[in-house]
């Protein structure tokens, strides 16, 4: 714990681990999207990602899959199952997938997901 009104470091010890991890300095970047019945671009194809985390956050099944795979649907995407189901990619595991656009779509409107992107910089 900090004492009152200390400022903490920008650049500390995770900051450290994470480029030496990564080979470059890393920011998170968490946002939340909302996925529908219909396929919509979850992330833009981004060369800085070095890897995302997508959890789902509704009571509905939310599918995603790369771009470049075709259109995403339950038979053609990855299942995120209903409050909790969660995908993560990450460069070191996966290869450039980090780097793709994703798309999504929802068994039902209105499903929520959080995503954290890592981005190098």
């Amino acid at each position: 714990m900090s004492p009152a009104g200390a400022t903490l470091p920008r650049y500390g010890p995770v900051s450290s681990w994470l480029q030496r991890w990564f080979g470059s300095r890393v920011r998170s970047a968490p946002s939340q999207a909302t996925a529908g019945v219909a396929t919509a671009t979850l992330l833009q194809s981004n060369p800085n990602r070095m890897g995302f985390t997508v959890i789902n956050l509704s009571t509905n099944n939310v599918f995603v899959a790369p771009a470049e795979a075709g259109t995403v649907s339950s038979t053609n995407g990855i299942l995120l199952a209903p409050s909790g189901g969660a995908l993560s990619v990450q460069v070191q595991n996966d290869g450039d997938l980090s780097e793709h656009a994703w798309n999504i779509i929802a068994s039902g409107a209105g499903s929520a997901v959080f995503v954290n992107e890592l981005l190098a910089y």
